[in-house]
């Protein structure tokens, strides 16, 4: 039996490190369920599609900084009458690498995944592959170009790096569906085919709030039936937001369908949010149109960082789940979304003058998508919401922060002997602690600012977490042969469920640790003295942990034939009285570490192929799968150790017996 469950044990091992890197690990969604509120439990972590949470100071979510506390604002250079800020400094605020192609002239700026691509004179940008247009042209002064401070400040900061927005997160528990026109007023028609708009938004909206329901949100429709809120269209609308504000809304949603007839050539979505004030709305920009600039600041300008959020992230899944041409994500003075007091959108699916866009319009099962792509697009949405409230407390503990690394040059600076860590928690903190204050000139000056959660002053606790989980494992597996013998089937089920929990959060230690980036204090580059010249760019340890997995497209199929049976560790106890598993794991740490340097050459060398163009370098790919496979060696073999050591929990078989009415256990139900 023990070759084959040190088989599973080790294929199990790298099914996990593989899915860590794609952000789905079962452990790593399982302990996030346990730490969000209901709604963001149930989402799934969107963009960027890699593990970034929890992240590392300087990548997307810094934990040390809540959301209020961003970097100062760039500086600004006066174009036009207008403030605007130079790419260049943008990029490097932003931890963003940027290429320029004269022939086109085009910056595009990128870290990881994400991606943003700069025009020279003109509005309409890529962001993530999507279409948005801005209210103020791109501009080009001595071979730089630049984007209007208002343009950066309230709509791309918040797709680029969420943690930079100094507006507070907004919480996401209320939303408000809002299913566009009614009673007399039908909106747009299809009278060949007989469909109306006002029927298919409500329609829309009623599927789409059974799926918001399902995941835990208080969900309010503006109308239930077929009728208009107010005679008039102004007031109509105004009644719209009106019943969002007075429901406490988090969220609103208009939902609309288009048209253009009788052009019926044009199809695709488009999204709009509350044009930002200062700024032409995106119709006023047509040949002819007046400029409609608005300086007075709506109430729903107030959260434009999050809005233009919320609408990328709407019109991503929708155009990805209907392939619907993008339209782009654009402004407008729409009087539904004026007087909101939160994040407001609203979202032209198709086109019901488009022949092909309205005949699957007609049909239920299409009607379900656009509802699910929107539901989609809020999940991605609360995800990164989720990722950058700040919630000190939560982010103070260990699992949620700090126990995803250990930057061991910290505590040989600290004057400790990695040979001789001790492997209590508690009495580690002590001595860093005694070690920092003794050694101070050997580390920066902690900024106030970026320290509320009180977490700078540590070098991670990786190897102590790891320690425990096993701990926990092992007693979880000594109480699952009890129930095993003596339990009820849901009592076994609950025991396998536990095991798997705690099996899944050590994966995500585990795999942290296999990154040689979470064992050093160059997680985002290069820090300090640096004569041979290695990378610092931030986006480095996102680009590791699973970026290059996906673009290399490593799979568990390819890995599986070349993994090995895990070592035996041993656990006898040790002359020196430190917890014979916490050596093994801090030694597997130690030797992540060693392969720093190695990695920063890989880097300068070019193997890691992080730009979009590139391909994949074979060098910088056989990296990561060695990695991957380290990880997962690393991990079965903890597993397999916490199960052979595992011993039955006596007092739960007493209990048993108890039970089932056979009084003290007997010698045989004690075997």
């Amino acid at each position: 039996m023990l070759p084959a469950a040190t088989r599973l044990a080790a294929l199990g091992g790298l099914i996990l490190q593989l899915a860590a890197c794609s952000h789905v690990a079962g452990g790593a969604v399982a302990e996030k369920s346990a730490l969000l509120p209901a709604p963001l439990a149930t989402a799934p972590v969107a963009a960027p599609a890699l593990r970034t949470a929890p992240s590392r100071p300087g990548l997307f979510n810094d934990p040390g900084s809540p959301a209020p506390k961003a970097p100062p604002p760039l500086a600004t250079t006066r174009i036009k009458n207008l403030d605007y800020i130079s790419a260049n400094e943008i990029a490097g605020h932003l931890g963003f690498k940027g290429r320029w192609d004269e022939g086109k002239r085009e910056l595009t700026l990128s870290s990881g995944p994400r991606k943003l691509v700069l025009t020279a004179d003109r509005r309409e940008v890529i962001c993530d592959d999507v279409r948005i247009f801005l209210g103020d042209a791109v501009q080009s002064r001595a071979g730089k170009l630049y984007v209007s401070r208002t343009d950066y400040e309230r709509c791309l900061v918040s797709l680029l790096r969420p943690d930079f927005v100094t507006v507070p997160v907004p919480r996401l528990k209320t939303i408000v569906l809002d299913p566009g026109h009614g009673g007399g007023d039908p909106g747009m028609e299809n009278r060949p085919l007989r469909l109306q708009e006002k029927v298919l938004a409500l329609d829309v909206a009623l599927r789409l709030e059974k799926l918001l329901k399902a995941e835990g949100y208080t969900v309010v429709l503006t109308r239930r039936d077929d009728r208009q809120l107010a005679p008039s269209k102004d007031a109509d609308l105004q009644r719209r937001a009106l019943i969002a504000n007075t429901s406490g809304a988090d969220l609103f949603l208009s939902i609309h369908f288009n048209s253009l007839y009788p052009d019926t050539r044009v199809s695709g979505t488009e999204v709009y949010v509350f044009t930002r004030p200062g700024q032409r709305s995106d119709t006023s920009w047509g040949f002819g149109q007046a400029d409609d600039t608005e300086r007075d600041i709506a109430p729903v300008n107030r959260l434009d960082p999050w809005t233009s959020l919320l609408a990328h992230a709407l019109h991503r899944e929708t155009i990805t789940a209907l392939k619907t041409s993008d339209r782009g994500h654009k402004t407008k003075h729409l009087g539904v979304l004026r007087g909101l007091k939160c994040p407001g959108v609203l979202i032209e699916s198709l086109f019901l003058s488009n022949e092909a866009e309205a005949r699957r319009a007609a049909t239920p099962a299409y009607r379900q998508q656009i509802a699910e792509a929107m539901a989609a697009g809020i999940r991605s949405y609360a995800a990164t919401l989720g990722r950058n409230a700040p919630d000190l407390p939560l982010k103070q503990s260990g699992g949620s922060w700090t126990d995803h690394f250990c930057d061991l040059e910290q505590l040989t600076d600290a004057g400790l002997d990695l040979g001789k860590v001790t492997s209590f928690r508690y009495d580690f903190i002590v001595q860093f602690a005694a070690g920092r204050a003794a050694h101070a000139d050997k580390f920066p000056a902690i900024d106030p600012a970026k320290n509320a959660d009180h977490t700078r002053e540590w070098p991670g606790f990786a190897p102590w977490a790891i320690t425990e989980y096993f701990g926990r494992l092992r007693s979880g597996f000594g109480y699952l042969k009890v129930m095993e013998e003596l339990g009820t089937p849901e009592e076994i089920a609950n025991a396998k469920a536990n095991i798997v929990y705690l099996m899944g959060v050590m994966g995500h230690y585990v795999g942290d640790c296999a990154q040689p980036l979470h064992t050093t204090v160059h997680h985002n580059g290069w820090v300090g003295e640096n004569p041979n010249g290695y990378s610092k760019w931030p986006g480095i340890h996102s680009w590791i942990d699973g970026g290059l997995v996906a673009k290399a497209g490593i799979t568990f199929a390819a890995l599986a034939p070349r993994i090995t049976p895990p070592p035996a560790i041993a656990l006898a106890a040790r002359e020196d009285g430190r917890d014979p598993m916490f050596v093994a794991v801090f030694d597997y740490l130690l030797a992540q570490n060693k392969l720093v340097e190695p990695l920063y050459q890989l880097e300068k060398a070019g193997k890691f192929s992080h730009e979009r163009d590139e391909k994949v370098v074979p060098e910088g790919q056989a990296f990561i799968e060695g990695q991957l496979l380290t990880g997962g060696k690393m991990l079965s073999a903890i597993w397999l150790a916490a199960w052979k050591n595992a011993v039955p929990d006596t007092y739960l078989r007493t209990q048993l017996v108890k039970r089932q009415g056979g009084g003290e256990p007997t010698e045989k139900s004690k075997k």
